[in-house]
C-alpha cells in the first residue's frame, strides 16, 4: 500500500504508455514470481516520491540533455519501468532513444545505495545514435536470441564515473526499433532476465 501512497501504481502487462510523439512502451510479461510493476517515469511526465520503506528507487530526470559542439543540445529520451518483489528484489526496465541525427553515449548509473538511477550522457563521434557504455574490463556475454550485439553482464557505473561491482546489479542490453533497452536488477539471476528479454522479442 505504501507505493501506492507515493504514487506508484501496479501496471499491468500488455499496457502501451505513450513515450514522446511517436513511441510507446510495453509493459512486458514474463515477470520473476512475485514481482510486480510498480510504476513507470516517462519523459516529460512528473515522477511519483518513492516510498522510504520500499525497495522504490528514486529516478533522475527522465530525459537527460547535453551540450553539444557549437552550443546546440542534445537530448536521450529515457522511460523507466520498476517493479519489486516486496523483499528487497528490483527489476528495471528502460528504453533510451535520441532525437534524429544526435549521436550520444551513455553510462547508467545507480547511486545512494542504489536507490538513485540516471544517465551520465555525453556528445559522440559515432556511426550509431546511441552508444551504451559499461567499464572495458567488464566480460559481456553474448545474448544471441536477442539479437546482434545484444549482451549481458554485472556491474553498473557510480554517479561519480566509477565502475561497481560490488551491489549485485545484473544487466541485459539489447536494440530493437531505433531504441535501446537496458534491463537490469537486484536479487534476480541473468537466467530470470534474459527469459524477459526473450519474451519481450519475440514476434
Amino acid at each position: 500500500a505504501a507505493f501506492e501512497a507515493m504514487g506508484y501504481l501496479p501496471l499491468e502487462a500488455g499496457t502501451a504508455l505513450q513515450v514522446g510523439e511517436a513511441e510507446q512502451l510495453m509493459v512486458p510479461a514474463g515477470l520473476p514470481e512475485g514481482f510486480v510493476w510498480r510504476g513507470a517515469v516517462l519523459p516529460d511526465a512528473p515522477q511519483p516520491d518513492c516510498a522510504a520503506d520500499g525497495p522504490c528507487p528514486e529516478l533522475m530526470p527522465s530525459i537527460g540533455r547535453v551540450a553539444a559542439p557549437g552550443g546546440d543540445e542534445i537530448r536521450v529520451n529515457a522511460a523507466y519501468l520498476v517493479a519489486t518483489d516486496g523483499s528487497g528484489g528490483l527489476v528495471i526496465l528502460a528504453q533510451l532513444s535520441t532525437d534524429p541525427g544526435d549521436r550520444v553515449s551513455v553510462k547508467a548509473f545507480h547511486a545512494g545505495g542504489g536507490r538513485q538511477l540516471g544517465l551520465i550522457i555525453e556528445p559522440a563521434d559515432a556511426d550509431i545514435a546511441l552508444s551504451f557504455l559499461v567499464a572495458d574490463k567488464i566480460q559481456q556475454d553474448p545474448v544471441v536470441m536477442l539479437g546482434d550485439g545484444a549482451v549481458s553482464y554485472a556491474g553498473t557505473w557510480s554517479l561519480s564515473g566509477d565502475w561497481n561491482d560490488e551491489d549485485g546489479w545484473i544487466n541485459v542490453v539489447w536494440e530493437r526499433d531505433d531504441a535501446v533497452y537496458h534491463l537490469y536488477g537486484q536479487d534476480i539471476t541473468f537466467e530470470e532476465l534474459i527469459e524477459m528479454a526473450t519474451a519481450m522479442v519475440a514476434p
